[in-house]
Parts: structure tokens; sequence; C-alpha cells
């Protein structure tokens, strides 16, 4: 904050006071200033009058000064609790995969929470805190990087970086029929889908290539849903491992019959 002055004094004290003085800070004790009245105190905001405080202010400048008035004529800050605590942090990564390579899984960040001091106020709902942009072309092998913390004003931290790992490998694609199984079927019914299976494909990593089996993915058809006009039921995945990526399967509708258990 800058204070213009207007003040009394000959004018050899102010040409031998104006260099020093557009660079001299002057101090102010909140507490003093306000009768310790912050003391022990939580506010969000408390305001100052600087005209009321001139002596003080012109104790800092030269007793061969005088101050006539200061503007602005009051001070405003925020005052809140100091307090520590561990947030995790969050890489902020933007990076375009060369051809046929993935992500072999989510980027780890070391250390992946780190001790933050601040106010209270920003502390208590702080959830994490972001790294600087890391920005990656045409990846095609795993890479460890420092980055900083993209700290919010008014924290601290002892932690200035991070090491942020990605991983990228090969993919292939994959490729499995998966039966429909069919949900909210009557006791008393047999529901039958033609077809029985659905294609389904996506791309997977090297590396978890050989782990997938037909049970990792559930096709289902919920027969609650069928609809009196059409005679097709829709067909969901609502089972797929994470590491299968660009999922899709075929069909999306399956025809059904109903016969009665004897």
């Amino acid at each position: 904050m800058r204070f213009d002055l207007t003040v009394d004094a000959f004018g050899y004290t102010l040409l031998q006071h104006k260099l020093s003085l557009s660079y001299l800070p002057v101090l102010i004790d909140v507490n003093e200033l306000t009768n310790n009245y912050l003391e022990n105190k939580h506010l969000s905001k408390y305001t100052i009058s600087t005209s009321g405080h001139k002596d003080e202010i012109a104790k800092q400048i030269s007793s061969e000064i005088d101050i006539i008035s200061i503007r602005p004529d009051s001070i405003s800050f925020y005052v809140s609790n100091v307090i520590e605590k561990m947030i995790r942090v969050h890489p902020v990564i933007k990076v375009h995969l060369a051809k046929e390579y993935i992500l072999q899984k989510s980027p780890i960040v070391n250390p992946g929470t780190i001790l933050v001091r601040g106010p209270q106020e920003i502390l208590d709902t702080l959830q994490f805190i972001n790294t600087k942009l890391i920005e990656i072309n045409n990846l095609s092998q795993s890479v460890e990087k420092k980055i900083g913390l993209a700290l919010l004003p008014l924290l601290k931290s002892d932690v200035a970086e991070v090491k942020v790992q990605i991983a990228v490998e090969q993919f292939t694609e994959v490729k499995f029929d998966i039966p429909v199984l069919i949900l909210n079927q009557p006791d008393s019914l047999i529901i039958k889908t033609f077809p029985a299976k659905v294609k389904v494909s996506g791309r997977v990593g090297l590396s978890q290539y050989n782990k997938l089996i037909n049970s990792n993915f559930r096709a289902v058809a919920d027969y609650s849903h069928r609809s009196g006009i059409q005679s097709k039921l829709a067909v969901i995945l609502d089972r797929v491992p994470e590491t299968v990526l660009s999922v899709d399967y075929f069909p999306k509708e399956v025809e059904y019959i109903i016969e009665r258990k004897e």
C-alpha cells in the first residue's frame, strides 16, 4: 500500500528527504495502533484510521517534517488465525500421446500431500493444491518431471516443487463376446435374446492384455424397461475394467422372445 502525504517543512528538508521517502517503508504495528484489540481475536476484516495515527507514522519519517494529512484516510485488512494442514497435491497435466500409446496408470505425485500454512478460513475448505501446468507433446515413453506448486495467495509451504511420474505404454485392440444378462426377469418366464451375446471392443495397454477375461465385462438388458410398442431391449455395459479404453459394443439393442417355464 502507498500513502500520499501532505506535509509542512523547510524546502531544504523536503529536498533532503524526497529520495529516501520514496523507498522508505512505513511499519505499522496493528496491535499497537488498535490498543492491542486484535490480540487473540479472530476477525474477518478490520479498518484503521490513518489520520488518527499521524504522530506514530511521522516518527518513522522525520522529526523535521509535520504531517498535515494522509491519503487514504483509512486502511482495511483481513485477519485470520494461521493454521497448518496436510493438503493433497493434484497434478495439472495436458499430455498428447504418440500414436498407439496410452497412459499405463494415473500420474503419480511425490510427495502426494504437503504441509501448508495459511488463514484458517482458506485451509478449512481447501481440498487440494494444484501443480503448475505440465504440457507434453507426442509422449511415447514414461517420464518424471519436477513441477512447482500453484499455491493460492496467503498460503505457504516448505515444499516448493513435487515430482510427477507419467507412465505410458503401447496399446493393443481387444475383442470379446459377452453374454447378455436379463435383469428383473419374472420367475415364471424365460427370456431369450437374439443375439444372445454382444461384441465388445476396446484398447488396453500391453501390460494388461493377458489379464483380461470375459467375466471382467457384463452386458445387461432390463426386462422391466421393455416397451409394449417395441420388441427389443436396450443393452448396457454396466461393468468394464478401468484399464480398457475407448470401449464400444454392438448391438445396442437385442430382440427377445418369452417362454413360460413348465
